[in-house]
């Protein structure tokens, strides 16, 4: 990884994954899209809930901690930076750092499994198969105790 000013990762090609960077913290993963002359474009990773508006994104989040409900994610929602902040610092990942985290990503997402029913844990180890979806071994598990 690396630190970079906002004139040099303007001039990075998009698809750079990148992270705002303030003295000592990292903002979300994001990915660069397209740059302007002061300004670019960049996809969301954490926080790229796929909804129609702000009121129906705060009502799938509100019903997902009230009744354990999943929401969708949209990555490919791409927005503009739009702050012109000529002073921004950005940490910048480079290659190596991005077959890491997708490896560990792919090696996180073999032990989910998700159904959406509410009694789910998610993970397999000392759980059983979900009592609502009866899917096989490779899919929903609930908690037995």
């Amino acid at each position: 990884m690396k630190i970079i000013d906002r004139r040099s990762f303007l001039a990075m090609p998009p698809g750079t994954v990148f992270c705002k960077y303030e003295p000592v913290i990292f903002g979300e993963i994001l990915i660069k899209e397209e740059s302007l002359e002061n300004d670019f474009f960049y996809t969301q990773t954490i926080s790229a809930i796929d909804g129609d508006s702000p009121g129906d994104i705060f009502e799938m989040l509100e019903n997902s901690k009230e009744s354990g409900s999943s929401f969708n994610m949209d990555f490919d929602c791409v927005s503009r930076d739009g702050m012109f902040d000529d002073e921004g610092l950005f940490v910048v990942f480079e290659e190596k750092d991005v077959i890491m985290l997708i490896d560990k990503l792919s090696r996180t997402a073999k032990t989910v499994k998700i159904c959406g029913h509410s009694d789910c844990v998610h993970f397999k180890e000392n759980s059983h198969l979900c009592k609502e979806c009866n899917l096989n071994s490779s899919g929903c598990y609930y908690d037995k105790d």
